[in-house]
C-alpha cells in the first residue's frame, strides 16, 4: 500500500468526526473532505525521515524549527487501529509556514527536493506545489483559528 500524507486547516473535533462517521457514503465523505483547505504531501515520502529533513531544511534558513518534525506533533487525534490516523500539529508549526514568503518557499523547497532528483524548475514540482499548498493552509489556520491537522495513511504514524 502507498504512503499517503495530506495536511488540512480544520476544527480537530469536526475532522475526526468526519473520518469516523459510518453513516456517510463514499460520495458524501469526499465532498465533505474536498471543502477543507488541503495540502497533499503524498510524495513518495519516507517517513519520518523526509519530514526531519523539512525541518532541519527550516532551520538551514533562519527558521525555529526543532531538529525532527515529530516535535512539531502536538496530539495524535484519531488511530484506526491499523493505517489511517489523524495528528493535531502544534501552532508554531502553522505560524512558521505561515511567514515563509515566496523567496523563502523557494528556497526551502529547493534545498529540500534536492534528493528527489527533480530535472524541472522547483516551481514546478510536486514538492514545491505542496509546500505552496501547505503555507496556504498555514495563513488559512491563522486567519480563521483553526489548526493544523495531518492525515496519514499507509503506515502506523510517525
Amino acid at each position: 500500500m502507498g504512503l499517503s500524507i495530506e495536511f488540512y486547516a480544520a476544527e480537530p473535533r469536526k475532522l475526526v468526526a468526519l473520518f469516523t462517521d459510518t453513516t456517510l457514503d463514499d460520495e458524501q465523505y469526499f465532498a465533505r473532505l474536498e471543502g477543507l483547505p488541503m495540502a497533499d504531501f503524498s510524495l513518495h515520502l519516507q517517513l519520518p525521515e523526509d519530514l526531519d529533513r523539512l525541518s532541519i531544511t527550516l532551520q538551514k534558513h533562519g527558521f525555529e524549527a526543532p531538529s525532527t518534525f515529530r516535535e512539531f506533533l502536538q496530539e495524535e487525534l484519531w488511530y484506526d487501529g491499523a493505517t489511517e490516523s489523524l495528528t493535531l500539529l502544534t501552532d508554531t508549526f502553522a505560524t512558521l509556514f505561515a511567514r515563509l514568503s515566496d523567496d523563502h518557499l523557494a528556497q526551502v523547497a529547493t534545498d529540500w527536493a534536492a534528493e528527489f532528483g527533480y530535472q524541472q524548475p522547483i516551481i514546478h514540482t510536486p514538492a514545491y506545489k505542496a509546500l505552496y499548498e501547505l503555507r496556504d493552509i498555514a495563513s488559512h489556520v491563522i486567519n480563521h483559528r483553526l489548526s493544523i491537522v495531518t492525515y496519514l495513511l499507509g503506515a502506523s504514524g510517525f
